[in-house]
C-alpha cells in the first residue's frame, strides 16, 4: 500500500521516469497496432461490402453534409498534434507518465477499433447494403521502393472511433 501512496506522489510530482527498455516496448506495441489499423484493416473496411445501416434515429435526423469532416479530421488533428507536442515537451523534461499513458492508451483503443471495424460491416449512409464498396483496390503509399497500405481515415464505417478515446 506504501509503494502504491508513493507511486501516485512521485507521479504527482514528476518523478516518474520510464527505462529506455518500456518506452521501446510501448513503441513498438503502438507502431505494430496502428500498421495494423491502418494499413489493412482502414483498407479492409472500404474494400468490403457492407451488410447494412446502423439502426440510430439520429442517422435519418442528421444529413450528410461534408462540413462535418473540419470537426471530425481537421480540427481533431490540430488538437491531437498539439497535445502530443505538450506531452512530448513534458516528457523532454522530465515527467515521463503522460505520454507514456498515451502511448499505451492510443495502443489500447487502436485494438479495440480494429476488433469492432472487423466485426460491425455496417455501412455509411452514403454506400448501398451489399453494393460496391467505396474503394476497388487497397489505398497505398509510395514510398519509392515499395509500396506502404495506408488509410487514414475509414469512409465505409460507423462504430467506435479513436476520436474520443485519445482524450
Amino acid at each position: 500500500m506504501a509503494a502504491a501512496v508513493r507511486m501516485v506522489d512521485d507521479v504527482s510530482r514528476g518523478k516518474v521516469r520510464f527505462a529506455w527498455s518500456a518506452w521501446s516496448a510501448a513503441l513498438v506495441v503502438l507502431v505494430v497496432v496502428h500498421l495494423a489499423l491502418f494499413g489493412y484493416m482502414q483498407n479492409l473496411v472500404d474494400i468490403r461490402p457492407c451488410i447494412g445501416y446502423s439502426p440510430d434515429p439520429l442517422m435519418k435526423v442528421i444529413a450528410v453534409d461534408h462540413r462535418w469532416q473540419i470537426v471530425t479530421v481537421t480540427l481533431y488533428l490540430w488538437v491531437a498534434v498539439t497535445i502530443l507536442l505538450a506531452m512530448i515537451y513534458q516528457a523532454i523534461r522530465g515527467l515521463h507518465y503522460p505520454l507514456m499513458l498515451l502511448i499505451v492508451a492510443s495502443s489500447i483503443t487502436s485494438t479495440m477499433r480494429i476488433a469492432t471495424l472487423y466485426l460491425l460491416p455496417l455501412c455509411n449512409p452514403l454506400v448501398a447494403p451489399g453494393g460496391s464498396p467505396p474503394l476497388q483496390t487497397n489505398s497505398t503509399v509510395d514510398l519509392g521502393f515499395f509500396l506502404l497500405p495506408f488509410r487514414p481515415f475509414a469512409v465505409n464505417d460507423l462504430v467506435f472511433s479513436g476520436h474520443i478515446g485519445i482524450y
